[in-house]
C-alpha cells in the first residue's frame, strides 16, 4: 500500500534500520513524500522509498487508510444479498 509522510509540526520523519526509537537512523523523509507499506507492525511500519530500499517508520507519521479488495468487497455484497433474501419474504 502507498501511503504519504505525515508530520504535526512539519519536520523531517527518522526512518530507522529496525522498528525501535534505539535502532540507527537510515535517514529522514520529508511530510508529503510517499514510501509503501511493506507491513504494519502496529506501532511501527516496514517501508520502502527509492532513498531506502527497506527502513521502519513510526505508524503515527504515516497516512494510513483502510483498503478493501475486490474479493473483500463482493464477500460483503453476497453476504447483504443472502440477508435480504431471507428477510424480503417477511416484509410482503
Amino acid at each position: 500500500m502507498t501511503t504519504t509522510v505525515i508530520s504535526s509540526n512539519n519536520k523531517p520523519v527518522n526512518v530507522r534500520s529496525g522498528a525501535s526509537t534505539s535502532n540507527s537512523i537510515l535517514g529522514t523523509l520529508d511530510p508529503g513524500e510517499t514510501v509503501e507499506v511493506l507491513e504494519n507492525q502496529g506501532t511501527w511500519c516496514h517501508i520502502s522509498h527509492a532513498k531506502f530500499a527497506s527502513g521502519y517508520m513510526m505508524t503515527k507519521f504515516l497516512q494510513l487508510e483502510s483498503q478493501i479488495t475486490t474479493a473483500q468487497l463482493q464477500a460483503i455484497y453476497n453476504s447483504l444479498k443472502a440477508t435480504l433474501a431471507l428477510i424480503e419474504p417477511l416484509l410482503k
